[in-house]
């Protein structure tokens, strides 16, 4: 299956990068490796080297400004076509994915527990966009494997995560990160003013936003490694909601930092989904 190219040239990433918000962090890429991608991370090194107001390293805003809000609903999951399982998930044919979905979001029910780490507590809740046509199921348990996962963020940043069920949702607990599936038009919805063009994940404000044609088809930079590259999309843009900034490529041959913009390209790095280094099994 052809994956899709993203269509944006090197202005419309500068655009991103002057008017987005400063608390939005964006992460962009597409999965084929065509002249919008590599105008995208030229867009970043330039940003980087003129040092535009707010930009960091590959494009990213941080600002305090909340972007739209998404109606949300609280309810459990239901299975769909495609299969994940834990925190190495195997993965079927990749799905087709609407363009749009009912523009809502459900929470979902996270089965298993919260880790017995201490730390600095980041109350989160996994949701998808009603009409996403993904496995909700399994996505609700990707997430909590990868949160949970010795090689996560738990143990490398000292931080617990804490999961908001549907009910807590309901009565209004407090959620540090909203975990979102969406179709692509929502995720332009929620990471607006960046210009996400149906492409490509973002972090605004206290949402995550996951974009439901990645999640399925992935990129080149982890060619026929859909499992792993899923695992990369929770911990690169929760690492954003948690304080992290992008990161580069330390040198050539050695493993990507997890705030590297792999999605992008790996900079002569080999690939890494996991925040905690040289932890590959």
């Amino acid at each position: 299956m052809s994956k899709p190219t993203l269509g944006l040239d090197v202005a419309t990433q500068e655009d991103a990068v002057t008017r987005g918000p400063a608390s939005s962090q964006l992460e962009r890429g597409s999965g084929a490796p065509s002249r919008p991608v590599r105008a995208l991370a030229a867009a970043s090194l330039c940003a980087a080297i003129v040092g535009i107001a707010g930009a960091q390293l590959g494009g990213d805003l941080v600002t305090a400004a909340p972007g739209p809000a998404v109606d949300r609903a609280t309810s459990t999951s239901s299975p769909t076509r495609e299969t994940t399982s834990g925190a190495s998930p195997t993965v079927t044919v990749p799905i087709p994915v609407p363009q749009r979905g009912a523009g809502t979001t459900r929470v979902l029910s996270v089965p298993g527990q919260d880790s017995e780490r201490s730390g600095r507590v980041v109350r989160y809740a996994v949701e998808v966009e009603d009409g996403a046509g993904v496995d909700e199921a399994e996505f609700a348990r990707s997430v909590r494997d990868v949160l949970t996962d010795r090689r996560g963020w738990e143990p490398q940043d000292g931080v617990h995560f804490v999961n908001v069920d549907p009910s807590g949702a309901a009565q209004g607990a407090s959620v540090s990160a909203r975990i979102i599936l969406a179709t692509p038009d929502t995720v332009d919805r929620l990471c607006a003013p960046l210009q996400t063009e149906g492409q490509v994940s973002c972090r605004n404000g206290d949402r995550v936003v996951l974009n439901a044609i990645r999640w399925t088809q992935g990129v080149d930079s982890y060619v026929d490694d859909l499992a792993n590259y899923r695992i990369y999309m929770i911990n690169h843009e929760v690492g954003h909601a948690i304080g992290h900034g992008h990161q580069l490529c330390p040198g050539a041959g050695q493993a990507a930092p997890v705030m590297l913009q792999q999605t992008l390209g790996l900079q002569g790095c080999t690939k890494y989904p996991w925040a905690v280094p040289g932890q590959r099994s």
